[in-house]
């Protein structure tokens, strides 16, 4: 029989005194729902082992701290937050789950989780719930994420490990960053290499920015057919893709073992000025599609503000039959860092006023296409390898 529980925690005022209330709901079985609503400085956490479950915490002030926990099929769980809060949504071991993050204010916290390894709350962050035996690996597959903010100096992360997932993040308002993971690297950021049982394929990840100075990255670091766009619409932000994986993410001379990606697709859309694209993808027929309209606009480069230079895209493939195509204006350039690795590639880039370009390629069967209808041209093409193709339009 379908349960319903409802805990509903109220302000509670003292002569001027606030009490911050906490209310845990814990159910274990299948079709149950689990509804918390709290207002004021409060915390509160749902957790269920069971199928088909459905748990929502709304919480209205600020300080609060909001826990979705669900481990198996076909759960919802839901985290609606007004205010300056920190919001979770774990939903570990199951498949076709829906986890989604709402959050209205400044300052906000949103973690989702589907699918994880064994004892990654225990080795990063402490959390009291490690105690609980998880089967290793854990995949899920089939999920959808969702995390939405509205507000400034925002911060998402959305982590994904198994195949036919689908992210989306979405942020308004400025200095937000958002960081979306599908695959996992084994240890901690990979240190142990990927392993194949955590690779994602088949899966899909959206980020949307609009405001300035926002960063959003995404990391797909094993797997085939997944694709990923970031689409931000300002000025200052900066952007990066990573597919495909390094072993030793401090040296990117690829000299050391790789863990290649297939048939993946990844897009930056940039509307603005002084932003940043960058994209790195490991594999065969990969493809990178590139839109940038304002001043200042660059693509690849070595570093993004806040991570760690190492582990984020610059322009580089490497594989065969990938393609970049490019659409720059305004003051656009390419980094002298833009490089290609291997065979059978191809690049196509259309720039406006003010066009820079170094465009690399190192391999057979290269193709590179420059077209520069702006004021200030200057293209440069290298090739090394054999029967490459390079063709510069340059129109005034």
């Amino acid at each position: 029989m379908k349960q319903f529980l409802s805990t509903v925690f109220f302000l509670l005022i003292s002569t001027a005194l606030m009490a911050q209330n906490t209310a845990t709901v814990t159910q274990t079985g299948n079709t149950n729902d689990a509804g918390v609503t709290q207002t004021g400085t409060n915390t509160g956490e749902v957790d269920q082992q069971g199928d088909e479950n459905d748990a929502t915490v709304t919480q209205s002030g600020a300080n609060t701290w909001a826990d979705v926990w669900q481990f198996g099929n076909l759960n919802t769980g839901t985290v609606t937050q007004t205010g300056s809060n920190e919001g979770w949504v774990d939903q570990l071991n199951g498949d076709e789950n829906t986890g989604t993050v709402t959050q209205d204010g400044s300052g906000n916290t949103a973690d989702l989780v589907q699918g994880m390894i064994e004892d990654y709350y225990a080795a990063f962050y402490g959390d009291p719930k490690a105690g609980i035996s998880f089967t290793n690996p854990m995949i899920s597959n089939n999920n959808t994420g969702s995390i939405t903010q509205d507000g400034n100096d925002n911060l998402t992360q959305l982590l994904q490990v198994g195949d036919l997932n689908t992210g989306n993040i979405s942020t308004t308002g400025d200095n937000n960053e958002a960081y979306a993971y599908q695959g996992w690297a084994g240890d901690w950021w990979g240190f142990g290499g990927v392993l194949a049982e955590l690779y994602s394929d088949n899966s899909t990840v959206t980020i949307d920015q609009i405001g300035n100075s926002n960063k959003g990255a995404v990391w797909q670091y094993g797997g085939d057919n997944n694709s990923a766009s970031i689409s931000q619409d300002g000025d200052l932000n900066s952007s990066s893709i990573s597919q495909g994986f390094i072993y030793d993410d401090a040296n990117y001379d690829f000299t050391y073992p790789v863990y290649n990606t297939v048939d993946n697709t990844a897009s930056v859309d940039q509307a603005g000025n002084d932003n940043i694209g960058k994209v790195f993808q490991l594999g065969d027929g990969n493809s990178f599609s590139l839109t940038q309209s304002g001043d200042g606009n660059t693509v690849g480069g070595r570093g993004l503000s806040g991570l760690e230079d190492v582990r984020n895209g610059y322009f580089a493939q490497d594989g065969d039959d990938n393609e970049f195509v490019g659409v720059q204006n305004d003051g656009a350039t390419l980094d002298d860092g833009s490089f290609q690795f291997g065979d059978f590639n191809d690049i196509d880039l259309l720039q406006g006023a003010g066009d820079v370009s170094l465009i690399q390629q190192s391999g057979d069967w290269n193709t590179a296409n420059v077209h520069q209808y702006g004021g200030g041209q200057d293209a440069t093409v290298i090739q090394n390898g054999n029967s490459n193709t390079s063709n510069v339009t340059q129109q005034n």
